[in-house]
């Protein structure tokens, strides 16, 4: 009797099979623009065309133009990239902002996302709703404004201090609300208990409800981490120097009117990737600690094909390669152990 329910069961039941398919094709469209930035990257050539088709292709040369392989793999544009062109100047202002921003824009998200929580104040009501409404608005509409008091005003233009700023103003309204959320399911009692055993609002809030608030925390770090890290219209705005240029604004210096060096951009396109990719762990949680590990990591892995190519064209000692690999991995050591048992655990999975 139960063989046969089984079988009804399954004759009933609708093949996953189309599923399937229709899941592996999304992917492949999806991963096949990725797939060609390596290939233009890796290929040696400024041009996105890897294979000249004549006038009467066959079926193989029309496969061959749109597989995304190179005919030889090359570094040489990841070596111009990091020394004929500012590009590492470039990803170290990225760097330096998106650090900034981050600091700055969950100390005060933190601060006053708390505060909103907690405490009745006139005008919280309508702090709220001007935070929720700001981000009704896109934010090319706030540019000439912020060129005014930026540049005009203050003087910021072309600075690290200015672009700090805008991003930090674009991150605190969704920051402030996401936390506010999260800090109202915290229960009240056991702020009351530390207020009652003699803890001070301080001690509260730093001992009690930032180390609760840990996920939140963190989410709201890479949020405003990846709004500076991806940002270019505002970037391109308010940086008119070449050297103050952040990499999304380096990139679109290799393709312009008067030239188009497409392996360029795409090699440095790979020096962004460990930005891009800290996108997953908002959805982890796993703390900013576990980012910071994982970061470094992948930002190993962009530089590694440098070295591999300075290796090669005999620009760079065999040794001074292993003795740059080690003290990298020594940082990482020093790092996982500072992370603790647990993190490490799960920066390592």
């Amino acid at each position: 009797m139960s063989e046969k329910r089984n079988s009804r069961r399954r004759e009933g039941e609708v093949s996953h099979l189309p599923l399937h398919l229709l899941l592996i094709a999304t992917v492949l469209v999806t991963i096949y623009p990725i797939l060609w930035v390596f290939t233009i990257a890796f290929s040696g050539e400024q041009t996105p065309a890897i294979a000249d088709v004549g006038a009467d292709p066959s079926l193989g040369d029309r496969l061959r133009a749109v597989l995304p392989w190179p005919k030889t793999v090359s570094f040489a544009n990841f070596r111009a990239v990091w020394t004929e062109q500012p590009f590492g100047r470039w990803l170290l202002n990225s760097a330096i902002i998106a650090g900034a921003t981050t600091l700055l824009g969950v100390t005060l998200s933190c601060t006053a996302g708390y505060a909103f929580s907690r405490f009745q104040f006139p005008g919280r009501r309508a702090g709220l709703m001007s935070f929720l409404v700001s981000q009704m608005f896109p934010g090319t509409l706030m540019l000439i404004p912020l060129y005014i008091i930026i540049v005009k005003w203050l003087g910021l233009g072309s600075s690290w201090l200015g672009l700090i700023l805008v991003y930090t103003m674009t991150a605190i309204p969704f920051c402030v609300w996401m936390l506010k959320g999260y800090f109202d399911t915290i229960p009240k009692e056991l702020e009351e208990s530390a207020l009652i055993d003699g803890a001070s609002p301080a001690t509260v809030f730093f001992r009690i409800v930032l180390p609760l608030a840990k996920p939140a925390v963190a989410v709201t770090a890479l949020f405003s981490f990846m709004t500076a890290w991806n940002e270019f219209i505002q970037a391109a705005t308010f940086m008119d120097k070449e050297a103050m240029y952040t990499g999304p604004v380096g990139l679109r210096f290799f393709v312009g009117g008067f030239q188009q060096q497409w392996g360029f951009f795409a090699a440095g396109a790979w020096g962004m990737v460990p930005g891009y990719l800290s996108e997953r762990f908002p959805t982890e949680a796993r703390g900013v600690g576990t980012g910071f590990a994982y970061h470094a990591g992948v930002g190993i892995g962009s530089y590694a094909p440098y070295l591999i190519g300075r290796l090669q064209d005999g620009g760079m000692d065999l040794g001074v390669a292993m003795a740059t690999c080690i003290v990298t991995a020594g940082v990482l050591v020093v790092v996982l152990l500072w992370l603790g048992p647990e993190t490490r655990g799960r920066a390592l999975r």
